[in-house]
């Protein structure tokens, strides 16, 4: 069975319902010939668990972060290879730093545990804080010059478009819903925005002393951050994709799309004042939080292999035997496990990674006796919130020939022999158990409709794991220009697909 690309659409969620994840921060140098760019010499600069982010570059080789100190989230300065705390440790978490214009200090934005948020000035190395603006919750902002900062602010549930004056004290609310990316465009008095009041984002200008705004580009769908190169082109990431927009060009290209696992879900971005370097966010790697707890299995170490799941784990077989949920009653179960075998041990055969899903083959030995199975872990907030197992003990014939012939009809757009390798009962779902299709004559329909509306659509399966009478296919799907990614979990009996899951 194959993707439709309309099940792989996503909504970013609210900002207000974010939680942080675990986030490196990766560096590489910027070699530039004519208009060709590329990236080389790439550093992890972080290197460090929990939350890493909101990288600000004072010069080459020096940029400012926001950081996991044991826990708490801090001002960190990397300075070539070396890292230290800028700030003395506050009751609070440090976010958005930045150097205050003209002065040594730098500006943060601090969240107390009582919920209190306010922008923040600090000295290095220095016990005190000073509030910059009293009377408003700053969220995200820049410096457009050493009196003026804009920035988002939270005004009820939104975040708003505001100036204000340090010097004198006077704020003005544009009263645009604005995102989280501020900055100088270079070589101009211009401020760039993110403009969010309609249903598709806008990068926009804001000119401090005539408050012109102006629009500049409609920013890719599923795009948040955005930077400036000192020749005024502009940066954009997305998934493992970052895209640029030149100066002499009203769209966008791609850049550089990252092969790498550790980049495979970009957001903040930055680059040094000269243009010579740039650093980029990506959430770590969902398999990096899943590899935490093979080991402590193999090991036999109940405590350190229980906390790489959340506090509320379901844990079913496939398709949808929920077996328990919690990690109090997980850690009870495997406690009984390792009581009652001698050893047990899990090798990882082939993964599988797309957004926060893991697919891992894996060759289990217990006892002595091998079997193979595939487990599907789900990673939210750098724990696993949900692991399934497929298992297959029965010998049965090989899966693979009938989705391998399925896919040579997607690919010719042939929806009558397409059709004929489902099984009569086909069900079609959305992982983990929602039905995507009530019956037949709705898969006809939608898979004949698509392939119509784009006759050059294909499918490519880029990796794939076989379990019994399984496939687990990890598939490319392109049309137009446009390129998908996506999973399929296809069950075949009797040379008929019978079941379908997407992930």
């Amino acid at each position: 069975m194959r993707i439709t690309p309309l099940l792989y659409l996503f909504l970013l969620a609210s900002l207000f319902a974010k939680a942080q994840i675990d986030t490196d921060i990766f560096g590489f140098d910027i070699t530039t010939e004519g208009e060709s760019i590329t990236l080389t010499n790439q550093i992890n600069i972080s290197n460090s668990e929990g939350y890493n982010s909101q990288p600000y570059f004072l010069g080459k080789d020096v940029l400012l972060y926001a950081g996991n100190v044991d826990g708490n989230t801090e001002i960190i300065q990397y300075t070539r290879g070396k890292k230290k705390v800028f700030n003395t440790t506050t009751s609070g978490g440090e976010y958005s730093p930045q150097p205050i214009p003209g002065e040594r200090a730098v500006s943060a934005v601090r969240l107390d545990t009582t919920g209190y948020q306010r922008l923040y000035r600090y000295m290095p190395r220095s016990g005190t804080s000073i509030e910059i603006i009293k009377n408003a919750v700053v969220a995200y902002y820049t410096w457009a010059d050493k009196n003026t900062i804009v920035s988002a602010d939270i005004v009820g549930q939104n975040l708003e478009l505001v100036i204000h004056n340090i010097k004198n004290g006077n704020s003005e609310n544009l009263e645009i819903k604005v995102g989280r990316s501020f900055h100088k465009i270079p070589n101009t008095d211009l401020v760039s925005f993110i403009d969010k009041t309609s249903e598709k984002w806008i990068v926009k200008s804001l000119h401090l002393k005539t408050k012109a705004i102006e629009e500049i580009i409609p920013l890719i769908d599923g795009s948040e951050d955005i930077a400036w190169l000192p020749d005024g082109s502009l940066l954009a990431t997305k998934e493992n994709t970052i895209y640029i927009k030149k100066t002499s060009k009203n769209n966008w290209e791609s850049l550089v799309s990252f092969n790498n696992d550790n980049l495979k879900n970009l957001s903040r971005i930055a680059v040094s004042p000269d243009g010579s370097q740039i650093a980029v966010v990506s959430s770590v790697s969902p398999g990096k939080i899943v590899q935490k707890h093979i080991e402590p299995f193999n090991n036999r170490e109940l405590d350190e292999f229980a906390n790489a799941f959340s506090e509320n784990v379901v844990v079913r077989n496939y398709f949808s035997d929920t077996l328990y949920v919690g990690r109090d009653l997980l850690k009870e179960k495997y406690r009984i496990y390792f009581e009652r075998t001698t050893s047990s041990t899990v090798k990882v055969v082939n993964r599988v990674i797309h957004n926060n899903k893991v697919i891992d083959h894996e060759l289990v030995i217990v006892d002595g006796k091998e079997y193979n199975q595939a487990t599907i872990y789900t990673v939210d907030n750098g724990k696993i919130s949900s692991m399934t197992f497929i298992n297959s003990s029965k010998k049965t014939a090989n899966p693979v020939p009938t989705v391998d012939a399925q896919l040579k009809t997607y690919n010719e757009g042939n929806i009558d022999a397409f059709m004929s390798f489902y099984d009569k009962n086909i069900k079609l779902y959305n992982y983990p158990t929602l039905l995507a299709f009530k019956n037949r004559e709705e898969i006809k329909k939608t898979y004949g409709d698509m392939f119509k509306q784009l006759p050059d659509l294909t499918a490519k399966i880029k990796n794939r794991i076989t379990i019994g009478n399984y496939t687990i296919d990890y598939e490319e799907l392109s049309a137009k220009g446009s390129t998908w990614y996506g999973v399929a979990i296809n069950k075949v009996i009797n040379k008929k697909i019978t079941h379908v899951t997407f992930l």
